[in-house]
């Protein structure tokens, strides 16, 4: 390994590993996100049962427009986990997709490393000038 070619493969090994810890860092908050807001649209939905009894018994107006209120915000939650569902599934596949770049950049490398440090065939100038002429 020549000292550009380590130096370069050196740097990309590093971008990469900036590349996989932002991507799973970021899934990994993005997961804590999703449950925070499941957590928080369950409490929601738990609400709206212990409420579902007093409008039965009732039925009065107040206890429609409160239930319509907690399904508004239940679906507000439920929403901004679905975004942060996506956002974590982007999250993931662009690492696979970094990943895949990596180990192609690495296989190219090794095998342009190898072939450049075989035994390599001397050249006179007449065979080079006759395979030109063919």
């Amino acid at each position: 390994m020549a000292g550009g070619e380590g130096r370069r493969f050196g740097i990309w090994g590093v971008a990469y590993a900036i590349v996989t810890v932002a991507c799973l860092g970021s899934a990994a908050a993005a997961t804590f996100r999703i449950r925070t807001l499941n957590a928080s649209a369950d409490w929601i939905d738990t609400q709206l049962r212990s409420e579902e009894s007093d409008y039965e018994a009732t039925l009065q107006t107040r206890y429609v427009d409160q239930e319509l209120q907690g399904f508004r915000e239940r679906h507000l939650v439920l929403a901004a986990s679905s975004t942060w569902w996506q956002i974590r599934l982007a999250l993931l596949m662009f690492w696979v997709l970094a990943s895949f770049s990596f180990y192609v950049y690495r296989v190219i490398s090794s095998f342009s490393q190898e072939i450049g440090t075989g035994t390599q065939l001397p050249m006179s100038q007449n065979s080079v000038s006759g395979a030109q002429a063919r």
